[in-house]
């Protein structure tokens, strides 16, 4: 089988090394969701890599966003 997760799943087969979490770490920092690529078979996980996701903003978001102040919603 083969699973797609965090740290939580890495965590959860005992895969989040110092190494591991650096890898994480790197990918955040550029502003990508870190996702681990794990195999498992008989209980036994193998990490196969990582992937690292991002949205592109809409070439209109920051006029939707400043109409959002403009009408007092706040976050």
């Amino acid at each position: 089988d083969v699973f797609l997760g965090n740290e939580r799943l890495l965590d959860e087969y005992e895969l989040l090394t110092p190494d591991v979490a650096q890898v994480l770490a790197r990918l955040e920092d550029r502003g990508k969701t870190a996702v681990a690529v794990l195999a498992v078979r008989r209980g036994q996980a193998e990490l196969l890599g990582f992937l690292g996701l991002a949205d592109q903003a809409r070439p209109n978001a920051r006029a939707a966003l400043d109409g959002l102040r403009t009408a007092g919603v706040r976050h």
